[in-house]
């Protein structure tokens, strides 16, 4: 799902996201953030490398509990912009999506506010909602900036 086209957006919410880790991952994040593109002179697909993604990945497969934290963090920041921000994900929740690969981002707050769940490498977002209130319509539209996918896709998700 991940790669379909860079946006112009990637950088700020890289650098909001390098912004919030502890400074003995940052260079960690900066030599992983290069965004690969598809030569189509060469005939060559690239994979695309979303820092996110790959940190995640790697979070989850090293058991690292301060490097989950972080990207959660980060993913959550940046889908949700400015404005009112949902509660950091708890330990205990860190904890579950380490031992089982299943958790849940809350992006916003109240009646506004949205999910992103985590299943099975995958990070995906409930549609329908977007399209009853502005700001669900906001988080899913960075949800699609942030991995790359097309605004017009109907599926909100992106495996990792």
């Amino acid at each position: 799902m991940a790669g379909k086209k860079a946006t112009e957006g990637q950088g700020e919410f890289v650098g909001m996201f390098v912004n919030h880790l502890p400074k003995s991952l940052k260079s960690r994040i900066i030599l992983s953030k290069s965004i690969m593109k598809e030569v189509p002179e060469s005939g060559k697909q690239e994979r695309e490398e979303i820092v996110f993604l790959v940190l995640l990945r790697q979070a989850l497969d090293e058991k690292n509990i301060e490097l989950l934290r972080s990207v959660l963090e980060g993913i959550q920041r940046a889908v949700e912009g400015t404005g009112l921000h949902a509660s950091l994900m708890p330990e205990y929740a860190l904890k579950e999506l380490i031992q089982t690969g299943k958790g849940m981002i809350s992006v916003g707050s109240g009646t506004n506010g949205q999910r992103i769940f985590i299943e099975n490498g995958k990070l995906w977002m409930p549609t329908g909602f977007e399209t009853s209130e502005a700001h669900g319509r906001k988080y899913h539209n960075n949800f699609r900036a942030i991995f790359h996918l097309d605004q017009n896709d109907e599926e909100v998700s992106v495996d990792f």
